[in-house]
Formats: structure tokens, sequence, C-alpha cells
């Protein structure tokens, strides 16, 4: 089903469960990280990351590829975004994501998207064992229904 979220079943979320806005914050607070940020504008990386500038989100680009991407400074790995990480939005194929998990459960996101085509077993084990909430869904999809602040909300920093 187009735009379906799978929650993980380590949080113990209910299907039903009632949704919470990001731990309250505005978009402006609320930092989202694109791993696999491209410069090419038909990417789902690229048009991820313009939809959410678009919305008002902090984003910071992932990739080790290019030093700006859409104008803005992009990190080459997790350790190099400096700040915390509300969101970070997966665009890097299950072959290739071996690598970073370390990174990515190192940079203690508050919850990751599994943008479709990324998911990988590897990466929900590591996100599992660290209580990192995810889900699988678009961030495209999840941005134009008006759902990106409450799919799998995080509990507000400092509470859970």
């Amino acid at each position: 089903r187009a735009g379906a979220v799978t929650r993980n079943p380590a949080r113990g979320l209910p299907a039903a469960a009632p949704r919470r806005r990001l731990g309250g914050m505005a978009a402006t607070q609320h930092r989202v990280a694109v791993l696999g940020a491209s410069r090419k504008p038909q990417r789902y990386a690229n048009r991820a990351l313009r939809a959410l500038r678009q919305h008002g989100y902090e984003v910071v680009p992932v990739t080790p590829a290019h030093a700006e991407v859409e104008g803005l400074p992009a990190a080459a790995s997790l350790a190099d975004a400096g700040g915390r990480v509300d969101t970070l939005t997966v665009y890097v194929g299950p072959r290739h994501v071996g690598p970073l998990i370390d990174g990515i459960v190192a940079a203690r996101p508050r919850r990751v998207i599994l943008n479709p085509g990324t998911e990988s077993a590897e990466l929900k084990r590591a996100l599992d064992r660290r209580g990192i909430p995810y889900l699988e869904a678009c961030t495209l999809v999840l941005l134009a229904t008006g759902q990106f602040e409450t799919a799998l909300a995080p509990a507000p920093a400092g509470k859970g």
C-alpha cells in the first residue's frame, strides 16, 4: 500500500496507538539528516531534501560525494553532521548501508525513516538493539499527507 507506515515491533506500539507531535518542536527546530543526499534533482533523496526545506525543517545533507547539496553544506558522515539528529531519513540501499550502521546508531537519531528500497534487516536489528525507533515509509508521502511530524513520533527529548 503506497504510503503505508510499518512500525518496529520493539517499540511495542499498537497500530492504533495515539500519535504525538515531534516533541512539540516547531519545524524549524526539528533537525533532519538526509543520508544519501544527492545533487541530482530527479533523485528521491534530493526531492525529499527540497521538500523538507519547503516545510521549514532544518536539513543536513549527508553524503561523502559532495561538499554541498542544494546550497547546503553537506556532511561526509553522520559523525560530521554535528549536533542532534531528530529524524534520519535514509536513502542508501541495503547493499551499501552495512558500513554506515555503526555511525547511524552512534548518532542516536530520535527516529529513522527507511524509505522504499532502503529497508535493511541488519540496520533494523541494530536500531532495535539500541532502542531507536524506525519506520518504513516514504518521506515525501509523509510530508505530502501531513504525517511527517506524527508518524512514530519520539518522546520529547529527555523524556524517553
